[in-house]
């Protein structure tokens, strides 16, 4: 049974025939979580906070007043806290009563929170910590913790990142924890005091041992995240219908939750669905006091989804445009942040400008035209905005600094800016580039006209996808660069350095007065386990394992164009990242310049995309 929603009639004629059409394309494309997947997901959640809260529990906490006074003195190295804060003078005692009781709140955000993520993506998540907990603690104690824990694995704690982050996999799913402390314990405690699941309206089924019913919010989890919107307030299992109920997909094996409940009727009112699993914690501009800029960063992931989910007319609106755009910008290469493309923020609020410009009816097929038609012929010296941005922080905020290029030459540079909605307003896309912003115009030129003619029954949602690689078939020359390691720990460090180096690449292999064009591919071909040759100490030959990534930058010259030497400039870049202190043996990265006839034949084969890392896409040819 398809998760999206009900299959569609051929010969789509309305725009709910069309919205249909595309559910089942996406369906097809395996762009949704199962039941069982979002059952694990939401029980990693649950786990992940209640080690938190062990964790948090074997900190000692220290009153209130002292942490207020320490962070002044330590904001610059273990940050979470500034002076002046309306709640410093807490008695002392109630302080510390708070801070023994309160624990952590794990916050979701990214395309989890959003509702689009697919079944291979990870969870961003924020851990709202009690004044007790440092940041010291959490790469520090809480790692050490993870590193006992057999349920985590391929754990890299990386504090000295932009935003310092946790990376690890628990449960089979990847993680991404990041790390923010309120000034005060309050809102936390009574978050914990008050999560506790809402009984169902429901007659829930007894458990199979003759056990009390349990009432059980991952079904209830799952039923929302796959509703698709269409007319009606009532679902009748049919095209007419807001929500329809989750059934088990034929492909997938039945969950404890997959049976439907007794007198579950034909028709249910949809304010039934709205009933949340896991309440999300409420986050305002309070939870910005005495926090550092690190801090603030962390925490205002999840302020932007909740934002989103505030402002967009109809969130299952929203969220099915985003899947579809997501989709359509992974198969064609152009997602990916840290290639100069956008990722999962900047696709989230680009849709959902589109949503709030217009009103809540407007089918999906309609947004998607509207959003292509917007962005391929916009005016990028006006930025993207969702809200205005304040002159000044909100009260007891510490100073931070904003987007404004008026009075910061470097945001004047920016040439795509997409403004994050939340203090401070910062530009999400200022990796983007001219190669990147030519390339992204052109392709939502080419996705106008494709929906265009889905609206007029011309085409297909296939064809939306089904394309990405006639990139490859568009130019004629290329710089491929290879990553190889030889083990899988090596190969992520080094694969990361040269990533975060490959804009570099791009912009030098841009140059109007050598009369060149870069055109790049935002997703790189991942070949692991490969079998090279190697000799030993002894001459002989052996087989080892290579671990590899291929990034592929087209190039064009201008007609007048008779020769250009490449050379000089795949050297610097080559010297440039094998300089690199922290490389080891085995870390190699070789750069070519290919003919479109030399290219290995998988660029050319189109896939299901199903990457969702705001960083980059992949695929692993076989």
């Amino acid at each position: 049974m398809d998760p999206l929603g009900p299959a569609s009639p051929a010969g789509a004629t309305t725009a709910a025939d069309r919205t249909a059409d595309l559910v089942t394309t996406l369906n097809n494309r395996n762009v949704v979580d199962t039941r069982d997947g979002l059952t694990r997901r939401y029980q990693v959640v649950q786990t992940l906070e209640e080690l938190l809260g062990r964790w948090s529990d074997g900190l000692t906490p220290v009153s209130t007043s002292a942490q207020v006074g320490r962070a002044g003195a330590a904001a610059a190295t273990d940050a979470g806290h500034v002076t002046g804060s309306t709640e410093a003078n807490t008695n002392t005692a109630a302080g510390n009563d708070t801070a023994r009781k309160a624990r952590p709140v794990i916050i979701c955000f990214g395309s989890y929170r959003l509702g689009v993520h697919n079944p291979t993506a990870d969870i961003d998540a924020l851990a709202l910590c009690p004044p007790h907990c440092t940041r010291s603690d959490f790469f520090g104690s809480l790692v050490a913790l993870l590193e006992k824990d057999e349920h985590a694995t391929d754990l890299h704690p990386v504090p000295g990142a932009y935003t310092p982050v946790i990376k690890f996999c628990y449960g089979g799913i990847q993680i991404d924890l990041v790390f923010a402390r309120r000034f005060h314990g309050m809102k936390l405690l009574h978050y914990h005091n008050n999560q506790k699941p809402r009984p169902s309206r429901k007659r829930p089924r007894p458990g199979a041992d003759g056990s009390s019913p349990v009432y059980d919010p991952t079904k209830e989890a799952w039923e929302k995240s796959v509703c698709v919107f269409y007319k009606q307030g009532q679902c009748t299992r049919g095209l007419d219908c807001r929500f329809r109920h989750g059934e088990d997909r034929a492909d997938e094996p039945p969950s404890p939750s997959s049976e439907q409940d007794d007198d579950m009727g034909e028709t249910c009112s949809t304010d039934e669905t709205d009933r949340k699993a896991r309440t999300d914690l409420h986050l305002d501009d309070t939870d910005l006091i005495g926090l550092d800029e690190a801090g603030v960063r962390s925490l205002n992931g999840c302020r932007v989804a909740q934002y989103l989910l505030e402002i967009v007319p109809d969130i299952e609106n929203f969220r099915l445009a985003l899947r579809t755009v997501k989709e359509w910008s992974s198969c064609h290469g152009l997602y990916s942040n840290v290639l100069g493309y956008l990722g999962g923020v900047n696709w989230a609020i680009l849709v959902a400008k589109i949503c709030v410009m217009h009103p809540k009816d407007t089918s999906v097929p309609e947004l998607l035209h509207s959003f292509m038609n917007t962005y391929a012929a916009y005016d990028w010296s006006r930025p993207i905005t969702l809200a205005r941005t304040p002159s000044k922080p909100p009260t007891n905020v510490a100073v931070l600094p904003v987007w404004n290029p008026k009075i910061n030459p470097r945001d004047r540079s920016h040439i795509m800016p997409i403004i994050t909605p939340c203090w401070p307003q910062m530009n999400s896309s200022y990796n983007v580039g001219p190669p990147q912003l030519r390339r992204l115009q052109q392709e939502f030129s080419r996705a106008e006209q494709m929906i265009g003619n889905i609206l007029q029954k011309k085409g297909k949602w296939q064809d939306l996808f089904q394309d990405g690689r006639s990139f490859f078939r568009q130019h004629f020359y290329f710089v491929q660069v290879s990553i190889t390691a030889e083990d899988d720990d090596s190969f992520r460090i080094w694969q990361g350095y040269c990533e975060s180096r490959m804009r570099n690449l791009i912009a030098a292999l841009e140059c109007e007065k050598a009369g060149t064009q870069a055109h790049p591919f935002g997703k790189c071909f991942r070949q692991n386990n490969l079998k090279g040759d190697a000799e030993n100490d002894t001459g002989e030959e052996n087989a080892q394992s290579v671990y590899r990534s291929l990034f592929y930058v087209a190039l064009r010259f201008s007609p007048d164009v008779e020769s250009v030497d490449l050379k000089p400039l795949l050297e610097d870049f080559l010297n440039m990242l094998n300089s690199w202190d922290e490389r080891e043996d085995g870390m190699d990265l070789d750069v070519d310049i290919l003919l479109q006839n030399e290219l290995p034949q998988f660029v050319f084969q189109d896939e299901e995309c199903d990457d969702d890392n705001d960083d980059q896409g992949s695929n692993e040819p076989g």
